[in-house]
């Protein structure tokens, strides 16, 4: 659990009991409450199925093209190697910092595109986050809901209040895909 969702947890939870216990005109507000299960809107709706798709599929074609570049660095290692005793220490080191000048750019061609893909992840998450946030709020706004938690800061919920199958249908219809933009390796 992260530092964020603890935060947002925490601030969530004083917010309902400072809302809970404020009086309106002598009385107690009625306070309303929904929860929705949002890493399993995020992770089960489609368009979170797309974004894992979209991963795998990048991870295949990665893998695919950094294979052969590897197998031609290990090669390259494997002829420097015996080269070592036929060249003269000048000649095998120019050979061996070239070599090595390739398995650097092997190495940052690898964090590069982890780096992408994560940004891509990233990017198409935050459009579906702001969707399920865009629907519960119109779900809360017509069910006359105060104040809608995320599961994972409520221990106990009763099935009326749990709108996670509804925002999840209606994520479904809204946003049935989204695109992870990850650009392509560096050959």
């Amino acid at each position: 659990m992260t530092l964020r969702t603890l935060w947002w947890g925490a601030t969530t939870l004083a917010l309902a009991f400072v809302l809970v216990a404020l009086p309106v005109n002598g009385a107690r507000a009625e306070v309303k409450l929904g929860v929705v299960h949002f890493q399993m809107v995020l992770h089960e709706s489609s368009a979170g199925k797309a974004i894992q798709q979209a991963i795998q599929a990048s991870e295949e074609v990665f893998k695919k093209e950094m294979s052969s570049r590897r197998e031609k660095l290990q090669q390259a290692e494997q002829e420097l190697v015996k080269q070592q005793s036929q060249l003269s220490a000048e000649a095998f080191g120019k050979k061996r910092e070239d070599f090595l000048h390739k398995a650097n750019d092997f190495d940052r061609d690898v964090q590069a595109h982890r780096k992408a893909l994560e940004q891509g992840v990233d990017e198409a998450s935050r459009v579906i986050q702001a969707a399920t946030v865009e629907i519960i709020g119109a779900i809360a706004h017509d069910r006359e809901i105060s104040m809608v938690l995320d599961r994972a800061q409520v221990i106990f919920v009763d099935g009326p209040l749990d709108l996670t199958q509804q925002v999840l249908e209606k994520l479904n219809s809204k946003l049935p895909t989204v695109q992870v933009k990850i650009p392509p390796a560096r050959k």
